[in-house]
């Protein structure tokens, strides 16, 4: 008679991080050593989707899992910020099985390009000015953004999660596609740029900004990170 393993048993003989998925992803149990990587409790992931945690870098949406490679994905943390992990489905299981094993790999040391952009933003977090950090593609084309500070927040009346569905033609309705790759032409050529923009809040108000970006490349992968000085403030009474 074959034993049947509980999920926790399924994880806790697993001597990597390790995560214990039912069929339709959601999270049934992990060990503790995913625990660990992943600093935080169990909780947080137990009966939750696992596209819920974890996103595509790319589009920030769901991902496929693959049994041959590890896909690089955002973990999103119980504190707010956001780290990169590998997840791999083992690959020795059958597909037919009832629950399926998902291994984690940590790579940051690997991306130092996230992290160096993290730190930024740690820092900028609480100046004065909006920040934004999003990635751009070799088109000149702005990503959605991964981080903005409380400036940019309070100042266009949008939460995190909003904003981080958002990108830089979100900021200004008016422009199109191709205005906003010119602009990111010049940042790919002259690496820091300097613009007066036009950014609209949530309420549709019209605010002139002075927008200073910066080209951040790390691992092949390109950030710019903008800071967008409220020009309202130099106008005199």
């Amino acid at each position: 008679m074959q034993t049947i393993m509980l999920p926790e048993q399924y994880v806790a003989t697993c001597s990597q991080p390790a995560i214990c998925l039912s069929k339709d992803n959601t999270i049934l149990a992990l060990n503790d050593v995913a625990c660990s990587l992943l600093d935080a409790e169990p909780d947080y992931f137990l009966r939750k989707s696992l596209h819920k945690i974890f996103h595509d870098i790319q589009t920030d949406t769901e991902f496929s899992l693959s049994r041959e490679n590890y896909t690089r994905v955002w973990f999103n943390h119980p504190s707010g910020q956001r780290f990169v992990i590998s997840l791999r489905l083992d690959p020795t299981e059958d597909t037919s099985d009832e629950i399926s094993l998902l291994y984690l790999k940590d790579i940051d040391k690997q991306l130092e390009g996230h992290k160096l952009a993290q730190r930024y933003l740690e820092v900028f977090e609480n100046i004065e000015e909006a920040v934004f950090l999003a990635p751009i593609d070799d088109t000149g084309v702005h990503q959605n953004f991964i981080d903005v500070n409380k400036a940019a927040r309070q100042r266009l009346n949008y939460n995190k999660q909003e904003m981080l569905e958002m990108n830089a033609r979100s900021l200004n309705p008016a422009l199109n596609l191709e205005r906003v790759r010119a602009f990111g032409h010049r940042i790919l050529q002259e690496k820091l740029i300097k613009v007066e923009a036009i950014h609209v809040t949530s309420d549709g108000t019209h605010i002139p900004v002075e927008v200073t970006a910066k080209l951040i490349e790390r691992q092949g992968k390109k950030y710019v990170l903008s800071f967008a000085r409220d020009l309202r403030k130099n106008k005199k009474p």
